[in-house]
């Protein structure tokens, strides 16, 4: 019990000392707003510590602070056209909500529209008077200049440099596992600590990206380093991988390569010192092992090849500056994806969809009914409503439990603090407990709870202040169940569906780019964005797995995943392979019948699984007795198509066995 109780007060002192700059931040500007400007505008307090809570540890440039200034006023002016009058109401509430989660959200990250949104809808809760609009203004940019000081100030005294610590992670943990195939020794653990920290690697790569399908610098560094170690893990961990006795040579040569990474990883890739002396060691190593062609020395040349790009991308570009070669060369892509957001499947599409819908009704019951704090609805909606079914649900019963519990533990405590001094010291109690316990929980409600009525009782009796606030909770609740169970429902289980779905799609895309690179060279930006998605769509369904309840399930989707793992490693390599040799392939015929073949396969495959196949790349259908798994005249390509099409085959397998089971 003792040690429960030590444990329990040691988390809540580490969450207290997280939390503290946005809880400083949070009493600092909600007291000035309240001496300055006057209790009315303090809606503004919170979102802006929104802003800073999410972007305090962030880096960010001039430019990307004037981007949130900028976004905040826009959001600003537009609530307050909202409250202007009822059409105005509904048709903002149904359409800025709807492009904030298309611009701001997606599956992988889900509430990339929250800031947004709640600056929005924050703001229509207390419609402005004749003449106040100026003053909100006047309140919103004393909060974007504290926002911009108090970022400064928290950054001071930290690198905003990146180390890039993850990157040199992976290196030593290659390095090891490259001295366990030295030393013919299994190195699962280390692979296993590689491909997570490779699929955190392009989570990050991904989260840098705009809507102008642009990284950072920093951002383009972590894609090329998640990359590399894809391709050591295919080569490290390939089931095909032919584990050979080495001889002497190959030895001392592997051996200089663990060393290399070893080094790699204790160095300061930050130091242009440093880099130099690895580049120039990595272009010996290189050198060397293009000297031969077994597949343990492709595995080094990949190897020394992206990290040499990877130490001249270091040298030349700027953590925060946008990168335009990654940009897309043509929007095919972009307007593919836009349509696909705008499906009835898409989660964009459903939950913009239904915020949509319940910001709409919110505010048109607290517009025209006009009831004593009827906003409250539509604010206690937006908290409960969550892109999935099962974390909304969860947010429900924690909101109820919460908030009655708040209500009780206030009673007692306005027996304490009496008086309006006594309220904002109270409020700034409740301040700290707010942003100390994790949001959702059910103590996390009880602190909401008691802050809202805290400053509530100021100008309503308590009773009636408690009584609101239950029945608003009870009647949010009861409209996000009704809009969850009959609006476009989004549930864990129907996103895992929809990205078996999405998984088979980035098959058939990576054979498109292979078709369309017998021809030219597919741009950059299109391999990276499509090897950045599937990875994230893999580990959404690596992480569902465990929820399914039959272990049979379970089974046949890790292999199905596994599988398009090594599949989409594969077509990398090939597009790779035919940009950097494309002297060597002289047979594009046979490649593109190869393509064909295989796209008419997995069609095939997603019909048994009951799934709509894809358009197909060509009309007719492939000729069998053409097809062929190898070019004879192009080896390096020829290992990885043989691979790629035994998968397939062995994917048609599982998924006929499984439907036959």
């Amino acid at each position: 019990m003792y040690q429960k109780l030590k444990n329990g007060l040691s988390e809540t002192r580490k969450k207290f000392l997280t939390g503290l700059p946005v809880i400083l931040f949070y009493l600092f500007l909600f007291y000035t707003v309240v001496l300055l400007f006057g209790v009315h505008y303090v809606m503004t307090v919170s979102i802006i510590t929104v802003y800073f809570k999410i972007n305090h540890k962030k880096q960010h440039t001039v430019k990307s602070l004037a981007v949130i200034a900028i976004t905040c006023f826009v959001l600003m002016y537009l609530a307050f056209l909202a409250t202007v009058n009822i059409p105005l109401c509904i048709i903002l509430n149904l359409t800025v909500p709807f492009i904030l989660v298309f611009l701001q959200s997606s599956q992988f990250n889900q509430l990339g529209y929250f800031a947004g949104a709640m600056c929005f809808v924050f703001l229509q809760l207390r419609p402005l008077e004749e003449g106040e609009i100026f003053v909100q203004t006047a309140v919103m940019a004393y909060s974007l200049v504290i926002l911009t000081a108090a970022y400064e100030l928290y950054n001071f005294r930290r690198k905003k440099a990146q180390d890039y610590h993850a990157v040199k992670k992976g290196l030593l943990l290659l390095a090891a596992a490259v001295q366990d195939e030295l030393n013919d020794r299994k190195s699962d653990s280390h692979l296993k600590e590689l491909m997570d920290l490779l699929q955190s690697l392009y989570k990050e790569a991904y989260q840098s990206g705009g809507i102008t399908y642009m990284v950072t610098g920093a951002g383009k560094i972590k894609y090329l380093s998640a990359l590399l170690f894809q391709r050591a893990v295919y080569f490290l961990g390939n089931p095909d991988h032919r584990r050979e006795e080495p001889d002497d040579e190959t030895a001392a040569f592997l051996q200089e390569t663990a060393e290399f990474m070893k080094q790699a990883g204790n160095c300061d890739l930050r130091s242009a010192s440093h880099r130099k002396i690895l580049m120039t060691e990595g272009r010996k190593l290189l050198a060397a092992s293009e000297r031969r062609e077994e597949e343990i020395y492709i595995f080094a040349q990949n190897f020394y090849l992206t990290f040499l790009l990877l130490l001249e991308n270091l040298n030349r570009v700027q953590d925060q500056k946008p990168q335009r070669d990654w940009k897309k060369t043509n929007m095919t892509l972009t307007l593919n994806q836009l349509k696909d957001r705008l499906k009835p499947d898409a989660f964009e599409m459903r939950f913009a969809l239904r915020l949509s819908l319940v910001l709409t009704i919110g505010f048109l019951y607290d517009r025209l009914v006009n009831a004593e704090h009827g906003y409250w609805l539509v604010l206690n909606a937006f908290i409960l409503l969550r892109p999935m079914y099962e974390d909304s649900a969860y947010r429900m019963k924690t909101r109820l439990a919460g908030t009655v519990t708040g209500c009780i533990i206030l009673h007692f405590l306005f027996f304490i603090f009496t008086g309006t001094t006594a309220h904002f010291i109270l409020a700034g109690l409740m301040v700290v407990g707010m942003y100390t316990e994790t949001p959702g929980t059910w103590i996390h409600a009880v602190f909401v709870t008691c802050f809202a009525l805290t400053m509530t009782t100021l100008a309503l009796p308590q009773s009636l202040a408690m009584e609101l606030r239950l029945l608003y909770v009870a009647a949010a609740v009861l409209l996000i169940l009704l809009v969850n169970q009959f609006c476009f429902p989004t549930s864990l289980q129907s996103q895992f569906r929809y990205n078996i779905q999405m998984l088979f799609h980035m098959h058939h895309l990576y054979l498109k780019m292979l078709l369309a690179n017998l021809k030219e060279p597919v741009a950059y930006g299109d391999i990276c964005e499509a090897q950045i998605h599937f990875h994230l769509v893999h580990d959404q369904i690596r992480e569902y797995l465990p929820k399914t309840e039959s272990k049979e399930e379970q089974t046949f989707y890790r292999t199905l995943i596994d599988l398009s793992w090594y599949m989409v490693s594969e077509a990398e390599q090939m597009l790779f392979v035919m940009n950097a040799r494309r002297k060597d392939l002289h047979n594009a015929a046979q490649m593109e019948n190869y393509l064909v073949y295989t796209d008419y396969i997995l069609n095939e495959i997603q019909q048994m699984m009951h799934m709509k196949p894809e358009r197909a790349l060509r009309q007719k259908e492939p000729v069998l007795g053409r097809y062929k798994r190898t070019m004879e005249d192009f080896p390096r390509l020829s290992l990885l198509m043989e691979r790629y099409g035994r998968r397939i085959s062995r994917l048609y397998q599982v998924v006929l066995m499984h439907r036959n089971g």
